[in-house]
């Protein structure tokens, strides 16, 4: 009947129409594979906080890199810990992984001090490290070796005593994603635009401090 086909079509998803049974049937088909795929995914075990996501991040990384990290960490036998600090840290995300990772390894490690532009994250992580003493603001000041501690207010020494130096410095002018990024294919190298002058910046600093290890992160480009 007619009243039999309109609820027939009402159900269907939008945009479709009334279907023959060999179409009823592979729409059939592609549901349950789409819920059997959505079932298998669901079935993996939950990362439950940041420690299980570290040990995930960790578990995948190559064994040169992890021999790399544990070498630069177990530098220090004096008994004092590992000193590390963030170049433009954004959230420092990294930051909460690198002391997680050392704590699941038995390193003790000590969190300097981080560096982030903009003043909204530079809040995120003073809420996020509450005994953090030394926050700044512009990497090019740190890579001169005296900075503004947005904490206190004041200019102050860097500190250079670091082991390990985290760093994702600005990716703009080089990411994939830029349309423009080969009009700036040499900002790198001469330290120009926002990515080169960061990373100018953050090379400045390794001079200065000279850590045992560095940890990059950045995009493909």
């Amino acid at each position: 009947s007619s009243q039999a086909t309109v609820a027939a079509e009402s159900s269907l998803p939008p945009n479709a129409s009334a279907a023959t049974d060999s179409d009823s049937q592979v729409i059939r088909q592609d549901s349950v594979i789409v819920e059997t795929k959505a079932i298998a995914e669901n079935s993996l075990p939950p990362n439950e906080g940041i420690s299980s996501v570290c040990k995930w991040m960790w578990d995948r990384c190559s064994r040169e890199f992890r021999d790399l990290v544990l070498s630069s960490c177990q530098k220090r036998t004096d008994g004092f810990p590992t000193r590390f600090a963030t170049l433009c840290s954004g959230t420092d995300g990294p930051a909460r992984a690198f002391i997680e990772i050392c704590t699941r390894v038995g390193v003790a490690v000590e969190h300097v001090f981080s560096c982030e532009s903009h003043s909204g994250t530079r809040e995120f992580i003073r809420q996020s490290f509450p005994k953090l003493s030394k926050i700044y603001s512009d990497v090019v000041d740190v890579g001169k070796g005296n900075a503004k501690n947005t904490l206190t207010g004041d200019w102050e020494a860097v500190p250079t005593d670091i082991d390990v130096i985290i760093v994702g410095f600005c990716c703009q002018d080089v990411s994939a994603e830029n349309a423009a990024r080969s009009t700036k294919a040499t900002g790198l190298s001469k330290g120009v635009g926002v990515t080169g002058q960061t990373f100018a910046a953050t090379m400045a600093f390794v001079k200065l401090s000279r850590p045992t290890a560095i940890i990059w992160e950045n995009v493909t480009g």
